[in-house]
Formats: C-alpha cells, sequence, structure tokens
C-alpha cells in the first residue's frame, strides 16, 4: 500500500508542501482547503511534476482518513476546528506545522487533538538552523553542507545560537573566526526577514521523510518540553530524534548558564 498524508491550509506554503512532499515520492498527498482558485494551479503543477497531489479545494476530511501524517499549515485560520478534524479522521498521524504562528499553532493543535506531545511538532527550527549554515559557509567560503550548528529557543529571531555546536568540516567555527565573529554572525541571523514558503515547505518535507522513511534523525525543531531546559508544557527550538511515530527523544543539552539563560528567555 502506498503512504499517503494530507496537507492542511489555504496559502502559498500548503501547495508548495505537497509538491515537495509528492515530487520527492515519500507519499501521495491530500491537499485539503486549497482553494478554488489556488486548487487548479497545484493540481497542474503536480502533473508537470509527475507527482501524485489529490486537490480538495473544501474542507471534505472524509478524503484524508488512512493517512499516515498530517502537515498543517500554521498560519491556517480556524486551528482548532482543524485540530478536531485531525483528531476525527486521522487519529494516529503525526502533526508537523509550519509557517507564521508556529508555537501558537503547536499548543492549540497538541490542546485540541489531545495527541502525546511525540506527535505534534513544528518545522521552524530546520529553517533558522539552515540560514545559520549559511551564513557561517558563506563566511567560511564552504558549501552549507559543510556546515553544522543549532539555534534553538523561539523562531526566527529569537533564536540563540549555541556557539560550541557550530562546526566546519568537524572544527569549531569559533576556533576558525573568532567567538566575536561568531556572535556577529548571530545577531545577522536574528535579523534577517522571516523566510517564506518556500524555506519552510523544504523543511517540512524533511520532517516528513524522518517520520514516514523513520530516519530517526536528529533535527531542532518545536517541541513541548516537559521539564527540558527549565519549560513546563511549552513550545520550543530544541534537538529531538525524529521517526516514526514522531519525537523519539528530546535531547536535553548541557548548556552554559549564560546559554541556558538566554535560550530560556527566547522560548518564553
Amino acid at each position: 500500500m502506498r503512504r499517503k498524508i494530507t496537507v492542511a491550509g489555504s496559502g502559498a506554503l500548503s501547495g508548495v508542501c505537497a509538491l515537495l512532499v509528492a515530487e520527492r515520492g515519500l507519499a501521495d498527498v491530500v491537499l485539503i482547503g486549497a482553494g478554488d482558485e489556488a486548487a487548479g494551479d497545484i493540481a497542474a503543477a503536480a502533473a508537470v511534476c509527475g507527482a501524485a497531489v489529490d486537490v480538495v479545494a473544501s474542507g471534505d476530511w472524509e478524503q484524508a482518513a488512512g493517512s499516515a501524517v498530517v502537515v498543517v499549515d500554521g498560519g491556517a485560520h480556524g486551528l482548532a476546528d482543524l485540530a478536531r478534524e485531525i483528531a476525527r479522521h486521522v487519529p494516529d498521524a503525526v502533526v508537523v506545522v509550519a509557517g507564521p504562528g508556529e508555537a501558537d499553532a503547536c499548543n492549540v493543535l497538541l490542546a485540541t487533538t489531545a495527541f502525546p506531545r511525540r506527535r505534534v511538532l513544528g518545522a521552524g527550527g530546520l529553517v533558522t538552523a539552515a540560514r545559520l549554515r549559511s551564513l557561517v559557509a558563506a563566511e567560511l567560503g564552504l558549501e552549507p553542507g559543510d556546515v553544522g550548528g543549532l539555534a534553538l529557543g523561539g523562531p526566527g529571531g529569537d533564536a540563540i545560537v549555541m556557539g560550541a555546536s557550530v562546526t566546519a568540516g568537524g572544527l569549531p567555527v569559533a576556533a576558525l573566526i573568532g567567538a566575536e565573529r561568531l556572535a556577529e554572525l548571530g545577531a545577522t541571523l536574528r535579523h534577517e526577514p522571516a523566510a517564506g514558503p518556500l524555506a519552510h515547505a523544504a523543511a517540512v518535507r524533511e520532517l516528513v521523510e524522518a517520520v514516514l522513511l523513520d530516519r530517526r534523525r536528529i533535527l531542532p525543531c518545536s517541541a513541548c518540553c516537559q521539564g527540558e531546559y527549565g519549560l513546563a508544557g511549552e513550545f520550543a527550538t530544541v534537538p529531538v530524534r525524529v521517526g516514526a511515530g514522531g519525537i523519539s527523544e528530546v535531547i536535553a543539552l548541557d548548556l552554559e548558564d549564560a546559554e541556558a539563560a538566554a535560550m530560556f528567555h527566547s522560548a518564553r
């Protein structure tokens, strides 16, 4: 039986998510709530790409039954109603949230679906980490794939760069460019404009792949912390292990006092 996921949302993000997931061949996609105006365009784009996307312009959730993963546009209206539809029609789904207001959307979806915390997570942390890698790679004249690093806490402009985690070719970047320059790059990261639908959709695809194929990858995601990092029932970008069934582990790092305080403030 072919894998299937459901993408729910009316904005550009939902359409791009559907296309990227389907084009990679990860699953057949049901796109719900795209609206009549966008439905034809998305269906045509899917046909050009040879991707399997079933566009449902209305909110007909009957067609979502049996989906393995639900990807939700964090900018969608009526999240509580949407959460109830998810809980009713795809009760075993992993819910991946992306877009503006990610943490708030995660909170609503977790509370309304009553899913375990491992099955509701946000993709924004992957976007922030990718931007960090790009900035450092440009500074060093490297490919972004040669750079690793974490930015934790809140999304985008609230993210806190974990200096010790930033490496290039396995070497600490602070030793290559100096801690002060690395801090300047972190400040640049926090002042960049908000990422658009393409970046968030690419992050969603990575999470969906990790879940569907049980990759068990360690990724920076919005997750509900229950004691980790001093947070109780709050969503923050933290490193988690992601595979079949969603989050199998929230990884609690040993942070310096200043980093722990900044991360806590950022998440709050």
